[in-house]
């Protein structure tokens, strides 16, 4: 689904836009949840990162989907223009689940190698 924020032009419609890359932040997160959850004795480095990954994969797309919302219905008659979440703890985290897709390498447990095995069998001419 995330092919679709290249076809879905924002200006077009922001929701199916949005919704489409929310959608990955989310399975990404659950891609690096099980990639530690299958280690045995995973770093607590790995666990303290999975936390705060988690945290900011949570709250980004919250805070995206109130201020939508906001958008479109004022609380209380407020100014549509204004967000509801201040511009900056949405930048915050946008930046900040950003840094943990470069960190993601650093703190991921060594995984076992894959061993993959080939052979050319011939058979004899009878």
């Amino acid at each position: 689904m995330f092919g679709l924020v290249f076809v879905i032009s924002p200006f077009d419609s922001v929701w199916p836009h949005s919704l489409a890359f929310l959608q990955y932040v989310a399975v990404r997160f659950l891609v690096v949840w099980a990639n530690i959850y299958e280690q045995v004795a995973p770093p607590k480095s790995s666990i303290r990162f999975l936390w705060v990954y988690g945290f900011v994969s949570l709250a980004f797309p919250a805070l995206v989907i109130i201020n939508y919302l906001a958008y479109e219905a004022p609380p209380l008659g407020g100014d549509p223009a204004s967000p509801l979440v201040p511009y900056q703890l949405s930048m915050i985290f946008d930046y900040t689940w950003f840094a943990c897709l470069a960190l993601t390498t650093i703190f991921m447990p060594r995984a076992e190698g894959l061993r993959i095995g080939s052979s050319i069998m011939e058979e004899a001419a009878a």
